[in-house]
C-alpha cells in the first residue's frame, strides 16, 4: 500500500476517542475500525482500509497499525502495543485522544496569539513592495531616483524581483524549519542551544518533559520492559534532545543502573524530574507519581505555549518594526542629503 499521508492533530483525536468508547462498550475491533473507514475519505481511508483488512485475516491492532506506516505517529505504535499486551487497549485510545487534544489546544493558543503580528508582517511586506513599485513611477529629481530602501529595488521590474526575493525567502525558511524538525541540518546543535536560552528553552523543555512523563506513567504500570518503555517515552518527546539519549540510557538499565541514574548521568533533565523518579522509584509508586507530574506539565504547557506566543509576537513586531526604522532613516539620510547639496555655494552651477 501507497504510504498514505499523516494524520492530522484532530483526525488522531477523533479515531482515538471513537475507537475508545467502541472498545470501552465491547464493540469488536474490526468493526470499530470499520466505521472508521466509513468516515475518512482520500488517501487516509487507504490507512484506515488496510487496517480493517490486517484485523479481518486475524492480525493484532499493533501489527495491523504497522502496515499503515507513519500514518500514524509513533507514540500511537508503542501505547497501542501496550494496551494491546495488558488488555486496557480501550484506555490507551481514550488516553491518546486526551494528549492529541491537548495538543490542540496548545497549537491553537499559538497561532491565536502569533496572527495579528503575522498580519503586520504581511502589511509591511505590503507596504514595501508599494514602495518600490512608486518609487519607479516618479520621475527622476536631479540627483536621480530616489531609493528610500537602499535595495536599488524600483519600478515594476524591481516589485517583481522583489516578490522573488520574498517568495524565495520563506520557501527557504520552510524547508529549513522542516528538515530541522527531522532533526537534519543541525538540528540537534541548534535545539542544543535553543534549550539554554532563559525564556524559550524552558518552554521547549516542558513541552518535551510534559510528554514524557505522561507516557512513562503509562508505560510503567504495564508489564512493558523498562528499557522499552523508557524508549518510548524519549521518543513521545519528539525532540531530538531527549531521542538520541536512548542508547545511552538503555546500556545504563542493563548494567542494572535504577531509571533515576540513567536519566541523570545524562545531564540532559532538570532536578524536580528527576527526584520525582528516585521518590516514585523508591516508593513502587512511580506510575503515579509521574502521572501528577505529567499533570502539572501540563498546566505549564498552556503557560508555555502563552509564552512562546509572546516571544513569536515580539520577534515578528521586531521585525516590522526594523523594516519601519530601516524606511525611515533612509528617508532622513536622503533628505538630509538633499539639503546639503542646495546648500552647497557652487550647487547652482552644477544644475
Amino acid at each position: 500500500m501507497p504510504t498514505a499521508p499523516r494524520f492530522r492533530l484532530k483526525e488522531l483525536s477523533g479515531i482515538c476517542r471513537r475507537v475508545g468508547i467502541s472498545l470501552e462498550a465491547g464493540v469488536d475491533a474490526r468493526k470499530a475500525w470499520s466505521r472508521e473507514a466509513e468516515r475518512v475519505t482520500g488517501r487516509r481511508a487507504q490507512a484506515i482500509q488496510s487496517i480493517v483488512d490486517e484485523l479481518g485475516q486475524g492480525t493484532s491492532t499493533p501489527d495491523a497499525l504497522k502496515q499503515t506506516g507513519e500514518s500514524f505517529p509513533p507514540l500511537m505504535h508503542d501505547l497501542v502495543l501496550i494496551g494491546e499486551h495488558t488488555g486496557k487497549l480501550d484506555r490507551i485510545f481514550l488516553r491518546l485522544a486526551d494528549h492529541y487534544d491537548h495538543l490542540q489546544q496548545l497549537r491553537r493558543s499559538f497561532l491565536t496569539g502569533i496572527t495579528w503580528p503575522a498580519i503586520q508582517l504581511g502589511m509591511a511586506i505590503f507596504v514595501v513592495g508599494l514602495l518600490i513599485l512608486v518609487m519607479g513611477l516618479i520621475p527622476a529629481g536631479p540627483g536621480g531616483r530616489l531609493d528610500l530602501l537602499g535595495l536599488g529595488l524600483m519600478g515594476p521590474k524591481g516589485l517583481f524581483e522583489y516578490i522573488i526575493y520574498v517568495f524565495s525567502f520563506f520557501l527557504l525558511l520552510g524547508f529549513l524549519l522542516e528538515n530541522w524538525r527531522h532533526g537534519r541540518l543541525g538540528g540537534n546543535a541548534v535545539l542544543s542551544f535553543l534549550y539554554r536560552l532563559p525564556v524559550l528553552g524552558q518552554c521547549l523543555q516542558t513541552l518535551s518533559l510534559g510528554r514524557m512523563a505522561w507516557t512513562m506513567s503509562l508505560t510503567m504500570d504495564t508489564p512493558m520492559d523498562v528499557k522499552k518503555a523508557v524508549g518510548s517515552a524519549l521518543r513521545s518527546t519528539e525532540s531530538p534532545i531527549y531521542t538520541r539519549l536512548g542508547k545511552k540510557i538503555r546500556e545504563d538499565l542493563k548494567q542494572g543502573n535504577t531509571i533515576h541514574d540513567s536519566l541523570k548521568n545524562t545531564g540532559e533533565f532538570p532536578v524536580e524530574f528527576l527526584d520525582v523518579v528516585q521518590v516514585g522509584e523508591e516508593t513502587g509508586q512511580l506510575s503515579e507519581s509521574l502521572h501528577r507530574l505529567s499533570m502539572q506539565y501540563q498546566e505549564r504547557a498552556k503557560a508555555a505555549a502563552k509564552t512562546l506566543t509572546v516571544v513569536g509576537s515580539f520577534v515578528v513586531w521586531g521585525v516590522v518594526a526594523c523594516l519601519i526604522i530601516a524606511i525611515i532613516f533612509r528617508l532622513a539620510m536622503s533628505y538630509t542629503g538633499m539639503i546639503q547639496e542646495m546648500t552647497d555655494p557652487n550647487w547652482i552651477y552644477k544644475h
